[in-house]
């Protein structure tokens, strides 16, 4: 059975701590995380090629994502065991507190089967800027498939500025329940 194990995780009500300068890799879970953390920072650090996801932004208050690298390796080991990898996600397990005044800064996100994954509920006050975005895998299906996807979500005050995305073989960008213009759908 494959287990659900972390990297490295700030969780249970963590207040003020800081992963810096690691490297995450290979494992059956998510490599770095903030899992109902207030004020918590991951920084300049490198993950990759774990399970589900490189870095998970969760229940986060006020937390840092700044500085870091995330990608994923086509064919990896831990691919075909799952149905999507992702570099970076923010999103909520319904667990209190609710995301909000996050801030996603200067991070570079390769590969995976999508570079961003954002729920629209957990972007409350949250900024996401001077990212880059590069070429996700095209596994998934249409509906599902970007580089950068942000579910539906009702929250306020979230910004996505400035930042780059490169998609060289499919849709770059793709918020949920859109149309491709180029695609006739």
């Amino acid at each position: 059975s494959i287990g659900w194990g972390f990297g490295i995780s700030l969780c249970a009500n963590a207040r003020s701590s800081t992963v810096s300068h690691c490297t995450s890799w290979n494992n059956w879970g998510e490599g770095l995380s903030i899992a109902s953390g207030y004020d918590c920072t991951i920084e300049d650090c490198v993950s990759y090629d774990n399970f589900t996801t490189n870095i998970y932004i969760s229940q986060s208050v006020r937390g840092a994502c700044r500085r870091n690298l995330s990608y994923y390796t086509d064919g990896n080991p831990l691919q075909e065991h799952v149905s999507s990898q992702n570099g970076i996600i923010v999103g909520d397990e319904g667990n209190p507190p609710d995301s909000s005044g996050n801030t996603i800064v200067n991070n570079l996100c390769l590969g995976g089967d999508r570079c961003l994954l954002a729920g629209g509920d957990e972007l409350q006050d949250t900024l996401i800027a001077h990212n880059t975005f590069v070429n996700a895998f095209p596994r998934l299906g249409f509906s599902e498939a970007a580089c950068v996807y942000f579910t539906a979500g009702a929250s306020t005050g979230g910004r996505f500025v400035n930042n780059i995305i490169l998609q060289e073989d499919r849709v770059a960008g793709s918020p949920q329940g859109s149309k491709d213009r180029n695609s006739g759908g």
